[in-house]
């Protein structure tokens, strides 16, 4: 999830932690404060929306993500490295289609005013990934609870214990299968 972060933030602008000035700022407890009050309270300002909009319009045709970019680099010293490697992109949270994989609304609704148009980054990003031509395989695991009533998540990202044990018994098949012969 830190590759969506990065790249958020890139798009965004650089976020006050980056400077010396900025990172002194959002050291205060005012400033988090404030910062609480208009995650929880407001909606993010159509201006907001407008800048985060025309900056992701405005990247390079092309240009890939730090997760694709990453995925990439890992493919390329698997191969050399005679390695099998199997790539599960961590976006599990990010493409909601069963009631049991979304957040509670509150939460849910937190994150759409802290972090405005992350979801769409989000999927972009995880669609990328996936469409990558890569040596290793790999798995999309969006659908993982799908078929499963329930609640999978803490908040936005994090999986509860149900939602880890789902996730395990996913990955447990990939992980313990064995390379296919060349």
């Amino acid at each position: 999830m830190s590759d969506l972060y990065s790249e958020y933030f890139a798009i965004q602008g650089a976020p006050l932690g980056r400077t010396r000035t900025g990172g002194r700022i959002a050291s205060f407890e005012l400033y988090r404060t404030i910062e609480r009050m208009r995650s929880t309270w407001f909606e993010p300002s159509p201006q907001r929306l407008a800048l985060f909009d025309a900056r992701y319009a405005a990247r390079p045709a092309g240009k890939s993500s730090r997760l694709a970019d990453g995925m990439v680099s890992a493919d390329a010293y698997c191969t050399e490295a005679g390695l099998r490697c199997d790539f599960v992109p961590a976006a599990i949270g990010t493409v909601p289609s069963h009631a049991g994989r979304k957040p509670k609304p509150e939460i849910a609704q937190t994150y759409r005013r802290q972090y405005p148009r992350l979801d769409v980054l989000a999927s972009q990003i995880y669609r990328d990934a996936l469409g990558l031509r890569l040596n290793g395989r790999v798995h999309d695991l969006t659908a993982v609870f799908d078929h499963s009533p329930g609640q999978f998540f803490i908040d936005e990202v994090h999986l509860n214990e149900a939602g880890k044990r789902g996730l395990v018994d996913e990955l447990l098949p990939i992980v313990t299968a064995k390379a296919p012969a060349k």
